[in-house]
């Protein structure tokens, strides 16, 4: 088994919700949670980047994102990625970069991406009691973690990721095999363009927890 902890950055975004995907970028481990591959994509957006994104958020110049492979071009790349039987995807806010990749394959005519992911950000929320979804930012400093890449750098972003599930795990005293096990309801999936998102269960106290765990239920 292996991980695919992943994120996408966007040159702009469209009213809808349809981004514009300039970043592909991704951390692949082992089961044991070790990087055995990890690399930041650059993809030609093929787009305006919005004012925003270029003073806030672009960890490249947009010469080099421009002159990038487009979409089209990365695809195979990028599925292989996500597609892979032996391989559990996991991200943050991950539907939302699922939309992202709908809307590309639509937009250069390609076949959908179709694959099973975890939102850490719902595991967090439920694992943790937390009132709300925190961001990838608030997540590391609530979970005490250090780090000295760039926040919405994609693949840095996957690699904030991965650092928050490996403390998930140790916080639960289980491995990330047995973790997902545990949270197989938070499983959700794309399908032709269409994502299912799970329904989180009510929140449990601390005790029931424990409870459940160690199987005194």
């Amino acid at each position: 088994m292996k991980f695919l902890f992943f994120d996408i950055e966007c040159a702009c975004c469209y009213k809808n919700g349809c981004g514009v995907i300039c970043e592909f970028g991704y951390v692949l481990t082992d089961d044991k949670l070790n990087v055995i591959g990890r690399d930041t994509l650059l993809v030609a957006p093929e787009a305006k980047f919005h004012p925003y994104v270029i003073k806030n958020l672009l960890a490249f110049t947009k010469k080099q994102y421009n002159s990038a492979s487009n979409f089209e071009e990365r695809y195979e790349q990028i599925r292989a990625l996500l597609v892979d039987k032996d391989t559990v995807v996991i991200g943050h806010t991950t539907s939302t970069d699922a939309n992202y990749l709908n809307f590309a394959t639509k937009r250069y005519k390609l076949p959908f991406i179709n694959f099973d992911f975890f939102d850490i950000k719902k595991i967090h929320k439920y694992q943790t009691n937390a009132k709300d979804y925190v961001s990838l930012e608030k997540m590391i400093i609530d979970l005490n973690l250090e780090f000295d890449g760039r926040l919405h750098k994609s693949e840095d972003d996957a690699y904030l990721t991965m650092l928050a599930f490996k403390e998930l795990c140790k916080m639960a005293q289980t491995d990330a095999k047995l973790f997902l096990l545990r949270y197989a309801q938070f499983k959700e999936r794309t399908r032709n363009g269409k994502i299912k998102e799970a329904k989180l269960p009510p929140i449990e106290s601390n005790q029931d927890k424990n409870r459940r765990a160690t199987g005194d239920v």
